[in-house]
């Protein structure tokens, strides 16, 4: 889900027992109100159907690709979305974020919006 923690759009994922957040911030940055909120809601999902032992993971993906300036943020969480949705095996982390790999999205951001469809 996109959150927007003021100025700045991030990526949170919800994936079976972990929780990903996806940043496009060059430099890492941690959202503490945002993740221990995920992070009990999800710790509340999972004892509503009786899996209380099961402890969700924050994971960070330092391999995301990064945002050059200061306004793309929003940009380039429509990217990660637009990446994950048109990948059949739904295996984003175990793929290029998780690697660490800074691909360029190569945005044009004037042309942006026609590449969304």
């Amino acid at each position: 889900m996109p959150y927007n923690p003021g100025e700045h759009w991030i990526l949170t994922i919800i994936w079976e027992d972990e929780v990903y957040i996806l940043d496009p911030l060059p430099k890492p940055v941690h959202y503490t109100a945002w993740e221990t909120a995920v992070m009990n809601a999800v710790k509340s999902y999972n004892a509503e159907k009786g899996r209380a032992n099961k402890m969700p993971k924050l994971r960070l993906l330092p391999g995301v690709p990064k945002q050059p300036g200061g306004i793309e943020c929003g940009y380039y969480v429509m990217r990660y979305m637009k990446d994950i949705i048109n990948d059949d095996t739904l295996s984003f982390s175990t793929k290029v974020y998780v690697l660490g790999i800074n691909r360029n999205f190569g945005l044009n951001i004037s042309a942006f919006h026609y590449d969304l469809h």
